[in-house]
């Protein structure tokens, strides 16, 4: 078919060189209200997530800004594991966590307890 051009053949315009992580941060924090000053306060505070403690891994450096999806109160910065796995998907409740980690501190083994 003359004149069709493969999609593989047209140059792909990327616009604007990609955000950094640093770059993209501080556009969340804007999202949720935080000056520039507050933002570095906040990562001031501690070097890494505020839950587990993981440094975040170069050359990466991701950290994620935690708010409550309801009041919108910032809550600190985390990796994406404490963001995503431990907080995501609605599991903000402190009651499911304590009861997690009863659940995970309990000496019952079913091989010798049953």
């Amino acid at each position: 078919m003359a004149g069709v051009v493969s999609h593989r053949d047209v140059p792909v315009h990327t616009g604007a060189a990609p955000m950094t992580d640093d770059k993209k941060l501080a556009a969340r924090a804007r999202r949720y209200g935080l000056t520039p000053f507050q933002l570095e306060a906040l990562l001031a505070i501690k070097p890494g997530c505020w839950i587990c403690g993981r440094l975040p891994p170069p050359p990466l450096k991701r950290r994620y800004i935690d708010h409550d999806h309801k009041t919108h109160r910032v809550r600190g910065v985390l990796c994406h594991r404490c963001n995503y796995r431990l907080l995501g998907k609605g599991l903000e409740n402190p009651a499911l966590h304590e009861a997690a980690a009863s659940y995970l501190g309990c000496p019952f083994d079913a091989r010798k307890d049953l």
